[in-house]
């Protein structure tokens, strides 16, 4: 069974025992409350939930983030948190028992101004199309304590899959446009990343900028991404997120200026950037993910550093995420890759990538370092799961490096997923209880896709 107790002034508290199990479970305030958290508590440290802890999440929207509707049509969002509540940490096994956190709706107009006149959004996710115009709605989730009980824990030894899992990190708040009688604008956004690098399998919108798997990584206060609209004669802004007191919000559309060559060059901050590109009265939009890295070269600033002709470079990354971690539909491993070295043409850079599962890419150093030579194959699977392996040492050469690659873009299968089943007890407190629940039952049972993330359940 699913169990869940919560209350305003708590931290809710989450778990399962065993199908048909009589034991009781005591959960008191103490529990509910513990020592130095609330329900919005931020937890930045990259080894907890075993090494694997991040505050991101995934929504069953679209390449684009970009929803159209007629008025009084209905959506249901779902959401999933990642790194996800699981009793499965990275097992292969049939029988996931997931616990999300309690999800949090927001709607707020172009302007970041709050509106109900578009779109309204219930606290189970259910978005209602109301009336005409286009409305962005901003997802969020609390802190949550789970408790999985020893008869369902699924894990490896020395892992433990219980614990505290802090409130979404403000910069991945989720974030999506909802359209409402718009219609078919006709117009092509061109906006494109790794273009003729992605090979039809990994992610399900190819070549096209993905709003959640194409992170753009930037270094110093703002990053940017440059593309060619596919049809002539649009304009383009955007609306760069802005994080205050812990909350990301939204304040308008700047216009941007096309460059010489008919590009438009969009500044990026640290979150969801919406992108606009309209003309005549239509627009498209787009959602575009940049997070804000720092990274030294042999240890030093990239202002401080120089390098000698001869002299071995470790790049470290501080710090880059696998955009594809451990849902119930993928078993991925990632590597960051040098794709274009001046100088050293065919070459390229990296760190490993292994055929098996790896999810603790934020807390290994390795991960975050760059600094051999490496060859891009695949493991002779029938899978052809993508490898990187590791070769001789990079040595620097009177080389500059001229693109990086986020290595490999997955699939996006969570956002045709259905709503996981279960049944749950759910006890909301005011003050002072000491609730003990008995058994009741649900479950939900999953086939993962073995070593084929970009195979989808069917």
């Amino acid at each position: 069974m699913f169990y869940e107790v919560s209350g305003a002034e708590y931290v809710s508290y989450k778990g399962t025992v065993a199908l048909n199990s009589t034991e009781r479970i005591v959960v008191s305030e103490e529990m509910l409350k513990p020592e130095g958290k609330s329900k919005t508590t931020v937890d930045r440290d990259y080894t907890s939930n075993g090494g694997a802890n991040m505050g991101d999440l995934y929504l069953n929207i679209n390449a684009q983030g970009s929803l159209k509707l007629e008025s009084g049509d209905t959506f249901q969002v779902y959401a999933r948190r990642n790194w996800w509540g699981s009793n499965v940490t990275w097992v292969l096994a049939d029988a996931y028992w997931l616990i999300e956190p309690d999800y949090h709706y927001t709607v707020v107009d172009l302007n970041g101004n709050a509106s109900d006149s578009v779109v309204t959004v219930s606290d189970g996710g259910l978005l209602q199309a109301v009336g005409e115009g286009t409305a962005v709605v901003l997802v969020t989730y609390d802190s949550m304590t789970l408790n999985y009980h020893d008869a369902v824990k699924v894990s490896y030894e020395g892992y433990d899959p219980n614990g505290f899992f802090g409130s979404i990190w403000p910069e991945d708040t989720g974030v999506f446009v909802v359209s409402v009688g718009a219609g078919d604008s006709g117009i092509t956004t061109g906006m494109t990343l790794n273009e003729g690098m992605n090979d039809g399998r990994s992610k399900d919108a190819g070549d096209a900028l993905d709003s959640e798997l194409d992170p753009i990584y930037f270094l110093g206060e703002k990053g940017e991404y440059t593309f060619i609209p596919g049809t002539e004669g649009v304009t383009v802004s955007v609306a760069n997120p802005a994080i205050q007191g812990g909350v990301l919000s939204f304040s308008g559309f700047t216009a941007l200026t096309a460059n010489e060559d008919g590009s438009y060059t969009v500044p990026l901050t640290n979150g969801r950037n919406l992108v606009k590109v309209e003309k005549d009265g239509a627009a498209e939009y787009q959602v575009i993910t940049a997070k804000q890295i720092t990274a030294t070269v042999n240890g030093q600033s990239l202002e401080d550093v120089v390098v000698a002709p001869g002299e071995e470079v470790s790049v470290v990354f501080d710090t880059i995420f696998n955009p594809v971690t451990r849902m119930r539909y993928y078993n991925t491993d990632a590597g960051v890759v040098y794709t274009e070295i001046s100088g050293l043409e065919g070459q390229k850079a990296g760190n490993g990538r292994g055929t098996y599962g790896y999810y603790f890419f934020g807390s290994t150093t390795a991960k975050q370092t760059v600094k051999n030579f490496i060859t891009e194959g695949n493991d002779g699977s029938e899978y052809a799961n993508p490898t990187v392996t590791l070769g001789d040492a990079w040595r620097f050469r009177r080389t500059s490096i001229r693109s990086i690659s986020f290595f490999p873009a997955a699939c996006s299968a969570w956002r045709a997923s259905a709503e996981i089943t279960e049944r749950t007890v759910r006890v909301t407190l005011s003050r002072g209880w000491r609730p003990v629940l008995g058994p009741t039952w649900g479950s939900s049972r999953i086939f993962p896709s073995r070593w084929a993330p970009w195979k989808r359940l069917r």
